[in-house]
């Protein structure tokens, strides 16, 4: 990892308080929504706009979503999609029969990694990201796939995700698929400690798990 990069994740975000993280609560949605719309709609042209300015799917009945806040203010969040229930968000895209990777009981997807625009450059999408492993983590995860956006993508490999040489086209928005055991997604993160530890000192950690 270069300097540079190292350097841009240990800066502070625009405002001076503090950042919390956090999972969703159901009065939290609203805002999920609307920034999603604002990003994918508006922002990069993934979804065609629309009246409500507002954009959910029904993967939000079961899914998680790891949010930052900041002074009331919703800056960013990831959602994670369970095993366990009718579908993940790649089922929209892949047949099962394409995934280089088994869908197996423990696998979870992380997908939706978003940070405001006054906020990026920073450490907030590692946070983000480092958030939603913890939780899946917790849960007794075994895999994380994900579908990263291709201008972004190095944030997943980062952690130890590891391309399988599919795009997926969504709109104008290009995704790399990802994925890794949780096993290896540690062993790469435990290298990152002073990573980790820089932007612990700087964030609310209220996500109900142990911060490592």
């Amino acid at each position: 990892m270069k300097s540079t990069s190292l350097q841009r994740e240990n800066e502070q975000p625009a405002h001076s308080s503090i950042v919390e993280i956090r999972l969703a609560t159901p009065a939290d949605r609203r805002r999920v929504y609307q920034t999603r719309y604002q990003v994918y709609a508006e922002e990069l042209g993934q979804h065609s706009r629309n009246a409500e300015g507002m954009l959910s799917n029904d993967l939000d009945a079961f899914n998680q979503y790891v949010i930052a806040v900041q002074d009331e203010e919703l800056i960013g969040f990831v959602s994670i999609t369970p095993p366990g229930q009718a579908r993940y968000s790649l089922d929209g895209y892949l047949p099962r029969s394409e995934w280089p990777f088994r869908a197996s009981d423990s696998l979870y997807e992380i997908r939706l990694l978003t940070v405001i625009p006054e906020y990026r450059g920073g450490w907030l999408s590692a946070a983000l990201m480092y958030a939603a492993l913890r939780y899946i983590e917790a849960q007794g995860g075994g895999e994380v796939m994900a579908t990263g956006r291709k201008e972004v993508a190095s944030i997943y490999r980062r952690v130890g995700l590891k391309e399988h040489g599919i795009e997926i086209q969504s709109g104008k928005v290009t995704y790399l698929l990802m994925s890794a055991a949780l096993t290896e997604i540690r062993a790469r993160v435990d290298g990152m400690k002073p990573v980790v530890q820089r932007f612990k000192r700087s964030v609310d950690w209220k996500m109900g798990v142990a911060f490592e």
